[in-house]
């Protein structure tokens, strides 16, 4: 299962999504993810603080760091299977980035 973070504006769209190649539903949308570098951070722990604490540090602390920019792609939750209140409970976050000039 994927949670699906992109920009509309100065609003963030938010999909649940799955990766599938059929035809939606005709309730349900199909979104195409561009081919991206991703940085993935791995997120363990009780959602949903375990994956906030992973995006404040993207943000606050990795991408001041690292030789990269945002790509121009939507930012992914990546959900496994399991029990999301677990300590061990384990997702991701993919960021698609650009090296910077």
């Amino acid at each position: 299962i994927l949670g699906v973070c992109q920009m509309n504006g100065d609003q963030m769209d938010y999909y649940i999504a799955i990766e599938s190649e059929l035809t939606p539903p005709a309730d349900m949308e199909k979104l195409t993810i561009p081919a991206s570098k991703w940085a993935i951070f791995k997120s363990v722990g009780p959602l949903p603080s375990s994956i906030q604490k992973v995006w404040e540090y993207v943000y606050s602390e990795w991408f001041q760091t690292s030789n990269y920019t945002h790509g121009n792609a939507p930012e992914l939750e990546v959900y496994t299977e399991g029990d999301t209140t677990a300590a061990d409970y384990y997702s991701e976050v993919w960021i698609p980035v650009v090296e910077k000039d």
